[in-house]
């Protein structure tokens, strides 16, 4: 799509996007990353709360309380008419008594001609919102209604193996330092193999943390004692001597 776009001279429009999988696989850290790449702005909205049709579209004018809705913040109000729009937990959002669900005005906004011309219910005005760019994350996408994923370009995001851990709680680790701009601060590529079997925030947290013990004793790099001892309790586990035990890594 980016190289057609080019080609073409056209706008660009990524295809709505489904991300499927366990919690902490990075879906929602994928979507942030691909708006700093396209250079917009991202609006993540969480739907495994007590939410409404009118979040997106704007409510009825006839309620004193009638608001625009969060596509019209965006697109009109916006600097950007390509916004990235997350639609996080899309699988979780709720459901009306009857078994409809709120997420049925995203049938018309995820369409490219119907989203040409998309009408904002509280200020009856119309405008183009075909060039945003939905990503939907998801545990579960069987729990989506049929037509509504059909929507969507489907991704499946497995779970990292275990030597693809080591890789990515490097990587982590180093986004953590690079964060806090320690300058001259170095990482011991050994360390990671004691946070590898943790999620990515929290691997980012205790890496942030560490550095600051480290800092406050006048060190420009981390060690064992600058992680919680229940982080290097977990690696002790692996001794050789005692019977093996199902681990991560």
């Amino acid at each position: 799509q980016l190289v057609l776009a080019k080609r073409t001279r056209k706008p660009l429009r990524l295809a709505p996007i489904l991300l499927v999988g366990e919690a902490g696989v990075g879906k929602t850290h994928f979507a942030q990353c691909l708006a700093k790449a396209l250079a917009t702005t991202i609006s993540i909205q969480r739907l495994d709360t007590d939410i409404s049709g009118a979040f997106l579209l704007g409510s009825d004018r006839k309620w004193s309380n009638s608001r625009h809705g969060m596509l019209f913040e965006l697109v009109v109000a916006g600097e950007y008419a390509n916004p990235v729009i997350v639609l996080d937990e899309l699988d979780k959002s709720p459901r009306h008594l009857n078994g409809t669900s709120p997420m049925g005005c995203l049938y018309s906004v995820l369409e490219p001609i119907s989203a040409s011309s998309v009408r904002d219910i509280s200020l009856v005005f119309e405008f183009d919102a075909s060039l945003v760019t939905w990503i939907a994350t998801a545990n579960n996408a069987w729990l989506l209604d049929a037509p509504l994923r059909s929507r969507f370009r489907e991704f499946h995001i497995q779970m990292p193996t275990a030597a693809q851990c080591l890789v990515l709680a490097e990587g982590v680790m180093h986004a953590a330092v690079r964060a806090l701009d320690v300058r001259g601060f170095r990482l011991d590529p050994s360390l990671r193999r004691h946070v590898a079997h943790l999620p990515a925030r929290q691997i980012y947290q205790l890496t942030q943390e560490a550095v600051a013990l480290a800092t406050a004793a006048g060190r420009k790099s981390l060690g064992e004692s600058d992680f919680p001892r229940w982080v290097m309790d977990d690696a002790a586990t692996e001794d050789t001597s005692l019977p093996t035990l199902p681990t991560l890594h």
